[in-house]
């Protein structure tokens, strides 16, 4: 999901970068001219609330605004669900990812912290994060396929799911 993210935030970057560079420049200069920007983009390790206002703050660049044409306000509109899903399931994924898991007889409890009390969870309850995980994960690449189709991104550079790779 993350990865995902990030491969819409730096296309958006790009898209920016590219718009900003003399009108005719070929793609392969472009996408050579990107390359270290592009490096030291992915060189840095980004927190998920980071890459989202990544996203929001490209939706928002005109270049990207003028791309989109009319459709920009309906793929906004679009993004800030998407955004708070991905919220959501990062905030999910972080208190299950953070938490102590120990037992308390019988039943199986997770603790947060020492102030936090232990709380019981259900073993299908992590796979249920992962399952919405993974639908949030297939909507996402839904998503990045549309505004491809109206956002030419100007970079060479691929998405990897655990079942497709999706090539823009």
């Amino acid at each position: 999901m993350e990865e995902t993210l990030r491969f819409l935030d730096w296309n958006l970057m790009a898209f920016d970068l590219a718009a900003h560079m003399p009108a005719g420049t070929p793609a392969d200069d472009i996408v050579r001219a990107l390359q270290p920007i592009k490096a030291t983009y992915f060189a840095k390790h980004k927190v998920l609330s980071r890459i989202l206002e990544g996203v929001t703050k490209g939706f928002g660049k005109t270049s990207v605004q003028n791309a989109l044409g009319n459709g920009a306000g309906a793929i906004f509109a679009q993004w800030q669900s998407h955004e708070a899903v991905a919220k959501d399931l990062g905030n999910r994924r972080n208190a299950v990812a953070h938490a102590v898991v120990g037992l308390t007889g019988a039943s199986p409890v997770r603790g947060y912290g020492f102030t936090t009390p232990s709380q019981p969870f259900q073993s299908g309850d992590d796979d249920r994060l992962l399952t919405e995980i993974g639908s949030f994960g297939q909507a996402l690449l839904m998503f990045v396929q549309e505004v491809q189709a109206k956002l030419p991104f100007r970079d060479n550079v691929s998405v990897h799911t655990a079942t497709a790779t999706l090539r823009l």
